[in-house]
């Protein structure tokens, strides 16, 4: 339906990024008369939070209008590769629903956890708080998290990020809400990664793959498909070490 309505209507098209355009309230925010005088009067004309996007731009887009795919800038990546190409395996985590998981978690400590969004604060892993489980069924091994795979939020537009350290003889099971992304460390340290994703310009990039106005939705093909910049791996790991360094004197200052 919707390429059918392009190829009948071939002009540009206006499109008005309000994100920003409301008056901030407690429980909800509202539109003011000047906001919404400044939304009107961006139809006319492009501005600051309008402008004309060909269709073919649409078209490269498959057809998904969120403004962040036409709004945010991305510069050009430096040796950019496509993420499939440095990973060996990306799943989401377990669907289970809250009768399912209570019927699992153990109020004793036991070799089995489970992680949730909630668990992952000021983008690291909180081992030390995550429920126990009694078992992890053989279904579900597959959603186990392995060792220094990265753990991604798949909804935005502020995406949760950490690389899994497991403790010893620990088995993670993680949420259905996250991505489990097992990367060939051949080719990438998964802490290089992190601090790219974590910078503007990987907010940028993430936010670029995302569909959906309300609630920005990643999904597995356009995460594949991603352009990541890939220095060589001496420079990988001299970003990752640097990065690591800074995580633990932060981790200092919170104790």
């Amino acid at each position: 339906v919707t390429a059918s309505v392009f190829e009948k209507n071939d002009g540009p098209i206006m499109m008005i990024d309000a994100r920003e355009e409301f008056v901030p309230g407690r429980r909800q925010n509202t539109l003011s008369q000047e906001n919404i005088n400044k939304i009107v009067s961006s139809f006319a004309n492009e501005s600051k939070i309008s402008k004309l996007v060909k269709v073919n731009k649409i078209l490269e887009n498959d057809f998904v209008l969120s403004p962040s795919r036409y709004f945010d800038e991305i510069p050009e990546i430096k040796d950019g590769v496509a993420l499939s190409s440095v990973i060996k395996n990306i799943t989401r985590g377990a669907s289970l629903t809250a009768k399912q998981l209570d019927a699992l978690v153990s109020n004793e400590p036991t070799s089995f956890q489970y992680v949730m969004l909630s668990n992952i604060q000021d983008g690291a892993l909180d081992v030390d708080n995550l429920p126990y489980l009694k078992r992890i069924e053989d279904k579900h091994i597959k959603y186990c998290v392995p060792m220094n795979s990265m753990l991604l939020s798949k909804n935005g537009p502020s995406f949760k990020i950490a690389v899994a350290d497991i403790p010893r003889g620990k088995k993670l099971l993680a949420c259905g809400n996250m991505f489990i992304i097992e990367f060939d460390e051949a080719k990438i340290n998964p802490y290089y990664l992190k601090a790219v994703l974590e910078s503007e310009l990987g907010a940028k990039l993430l936010n670029s793959i995302t569909v959906g106005a309300i609630i920005p939705t990643i999904g597995v093909a356009q995460l594949k498909q991603l352009i990541i910049p890939l220095k060589p791996i001496v420079e990988q790991e001299e970003i990752a070490n640097r990065y690591l360094s800074v995580m633990d004197e932060i981790a200092i200052y919170k104790r």
